[in-house]
């Protein structure tokens, strides 16, 4: 129960969690965090299935970089005890009953998110496909309750239940296909030319995945490309029109999982094609790193505007906001001045996605200081008011100020001027050079040498959460080579 009440605090109203006593929802989620990982400590729970259940809740809450009983941490507890328990082989579920397909919900749970740690924490997997033959999920597996009643606000209709079964469903293609990604890129071994390293607050080296030496064949690459678009032109309905721009969405429930399935979709994309921007022949993963980032910031900015961001989990409103922001930084390299401000909008709302979920995630904290370095870099000017809060962003003499108002989707996303600007605004610049003034926090950017930086191995900067971030975010593309002039579409 305390696992569910810590899970459940970033669905709860500001108002309620204040009015139980706590400052804020991170405040709220750290205390049943600290309760739920008191009972495990004690062993008071005995049920093997219940602790699974109960720790891959708490997976979800990392409480600084190098955290040594993070996410990583307990989704390894959750996996090893669904092993002992047979989960990974189809004998276990032989039968039809209740229980038996709570197991293979449970089971394909631990799967995915060990690939969702693989690829956001660059974090080895655990679970092997070669090492498991438990049967795919299907709608029969969930317990779809007939509701007569489609106005009760607490259980959601019958038809909102069978579309995030079909939602968690893709969930789980599409990771399994996240790991054949991180299978063919990415390796434990760390090649002798790189030198990247993931330190941990101890000064010990934690584990993660090293970019492979070279690029990988890419009749592989083009054979994975193919099965991911397959499978994004076959969605179901739920998950392919439920999160349409152009519909009308009443259940927040469904356009919020849909939508972290689209994140999640083209953050795999985006694995896929970055380490191939090695290559010479990469115009097709030049386009795909590029669409991948306009996508998630589409559905960034949907979210945004509906006020349901705060409800995506830390992986989709973090680490793959930060991969996408690096490369909309990157295209403005070669931008024209009259498409600037779609790329300026497109990082406006990946901040603001990180900025919403760090009310509920830690993590938030350090991703939001390394945007504001990366954008220092790449020149951008990120515009904060007097309270931290991102409402406009410049580059170029280029303003856009979305946050001041709302955009409408059929917007031609034209450059907006400073009108709306708040009085008290600050910029990334100044926020960058107070932190170089200030030695004592942990990771401190004055280590850093701004000129130093390279968008081409951002994993070497010497910053305690960079590897929790960016496993193999290389996007050291030269939109200046000859293969790479192609048109995006």
């Amino acid at each position: 129960m305390q696992a569910i009440a810590f899970a459940s605090a970033p669905f709860v109203e500001l108002s309620d969690i204040q009015k139980a006593g706590f400052s804020s929802r991170r405040a709220c989620r750290k205390a049943f965090y600290n309760k739920t990982r008191l009972l495990y400590d004690f062993d008071v729970e005995t049920d093997k299935l219940t602790i699974v259940q109960a720790v891959l809740l708490l997976a979800y809450w990392s409480e600084k970089p190098g955290d040594n009983k993070g996410a990583y941490y307990w989704t390894g507890i959750a996996i090893a005890l669904v092993q002992t328990l047979g989960l990974h082989r189809k004998g276990e579920y032989n039968n039809q009953l209740q229980e038996t397909k709570l197991l293979k919900r449970v089971w394909w749970s631990c799967y995915v998110r060990d690939r969702m740690l693989g690829l956001a924490m660059g974090r080895p997997l655990r679970i092997q496909d070669t090492e498991l033959d438990t049967p795919p999920l299907t709608l029969q597996d969930f317990d779809i309750i007939s509701t007569s009643d489609e106005s009760n606000a607490m259980i959601p209709s019958t038809n909102d239940q069978i579309a995030l079964a079909e939602i968690f469903i893709s969930m789980v293609e599409v990771w399994n296909m996240g790991g054949r990604v991180l299978s063919l890129h990415f390796s434990v071994l760390q090649a002798e030319c790189n030198t990247s390293t993931a330190k941990g607050d101890d000064g010990s080296s934690a584990t993660m995945l090293f970019l492979k030496s070279t690029p990988s064949d890419p009749a592989l690459v083009q054979l994975y490309d193919d099965q991911l678009q397959t499978f994004y032109s076959t969605l179901p309905t739920s998950c392919s029109h439920s999160f349409s721009l152009d519909q009308n969405i009443t259940s927040s429930s469904v356009s919020t999982n849909a939508g972290y399935l689209h994140i999640v979709f083209w953050s795999v994309v985006s694995a896929l094609h970055r380490p191939q921007l090695r290559s010479w022949d990469k115009a097709l993963s030049l386009k795909r790193v590029e669409e991948a980032a306009i996508e998630v910031a589409r559905v960034d900015r949907k979210l945004y505007e509906l006020g349901r961001d705060r409800y995506l989990p830390a992986t989709a409103a973090i680490p793959f906001q930060i991969t996408a922001f690096i490369i909309h930084t990157k295209r403005l390299q070669y931008k024209k001045t009259d498409d600037v401000a779609e790329v300026l909008e497109s990082l406006f709302f990946c901040v603001k996605v990180i900025e919403k979920g760090r009310e509920a995630f830690p993590g938030g904290d350090d991703s939001v200081d390394f945007l504001q370095f990366i954008a220092f870099t790449a020149n951008v000017t990120l515009l904060f008011d007097s309270q931290s809060r991102l409402w406009g962003v410049e580059y170029g003499g280029v303003h856009v100020c979305p946050g001041s108002r709302q955009v409408s989707q059929d917007s031609n996303l034209s450059q907006r001027g400073l009108g709306d600007a708040l009085p008290e605004a600050v910029s990334s610049d100044a926020i960058f050079a107070s932190h170089l003034q200030t030695p004592d926090t942990a990771g401190a950017t004055e280590s850093i040498d701004p000129k130093a930086f390279s968008f081409d191995d951002v994993d070497a900067v010497n910053w305690d959460s960079l590897a929790d971030f960016l496993p193999g975010c290389s996007v050291d593309y030269d939109f200046s080579s000859p293969t790479a002039n192609v048109n995006f579409t």
